[in-house]
């Protein structure tokens, strides 16, 4: 059974780091069946010059935030499956490769698979999605190796865009909350690590989710305290 999978770019003045990204989703040329969408938050340097050098769909936000934008690259996909590679992360192409070979099998689930999380004093750690799925107080799961069905994107389930910090993290409660995900321990991704994943914004926006999603007292507490210590040591 053939799929197709829709790569969706968000960027918004990424020129120092965008050809990167887009050069490694070019490699899946006649490799597999994809569509790869660019949104661009109205970049005023070169980024939209590079990406114009590359095959692919470009299309300018007019709304603000990251979340505005991936909701957009989700309205434009036509694929079966959503994979979003951001300016910054470049994809594993043998990884993405396998991927797509197990989802063309498999097509009925949402499909996690391992990132390499690369820190800003250039070390790096891998997330498998194994390890961390089960859990509810933090991001249960890397959303850059996450291949979701591209109609549970949608509605109710769209990114949150009034959480501009920590949507996806929402986003997975819900997705998880309703549908079946299959994880994979290979890499499928590349992703850096932003000092905005630990910041204090961050903090009060999970906690706000914790509330709204209707967990425990014992989960929310965790996830406080787990946040409270990653922002302590982004900063020593």
């Amino acid at each position: 059974m053939s799929i197709l999978i829709s790569i969706v770019t968000v960027v918004r003045n990424g020129e120092s780091h965008i050809e990167k990204c887009m050069r490694n989703i070019s490699f899946l040329k006649d490799k597999i069946n994809y569509q790869h969408i660019v949104v661009d938050g109205n970049s005023v340097d070169g980024t939209v010059e590079i990406c114009r050098n590359f095959e692919c769909e470009i299309i300018f936000q007019e709304g603000e935030g990251i979340y505005n934008a991936m909701n957009l690259g989700i309205e434009k996909a036509k694929g079966d499956f959503v994979l979003f590679s951001n300016s910054d992360d470049y994809i594993d192409v043998d990884g993405v490769i396998n991927a797509y070979e197990i989802i063309k099998k498999d097509c009925n689930k949402n499909h996690l698979f391992s990132v390499r999380v690369i820190k800003s004093d250039g070390g790096f750690f891998i997330w498998n999605p194994k390890n961390t799925i089960d859990r509810d107080y933090s991001m249960p799961c890397p959303h850059p190796g996450m291949f979701v069905k591209r109609e549970y994107l949608m509605g109710a389930l769209a990114f949150n865009e009034s959480f501009s910090s920590s949507s996806d993290y929402l986003m997975c409660l819900l997705m998880k909350a309703k549908f079946d995900f299959t994880c994979h321990d290979f890499i499928v991704s590349n992703f850096n690590l932003g000092g905005e994943s630990s910041s204090f914004k961050v903090i009060l926006q999970n906690s706000k989710i914790r509330n709204i999603s209707g967990l425990s007292v014992i989960v929310k507490t965790k996830g406080f305290i787990y946040d409270l210590f990653q922002y302590i040591r982004s900063r020593l």
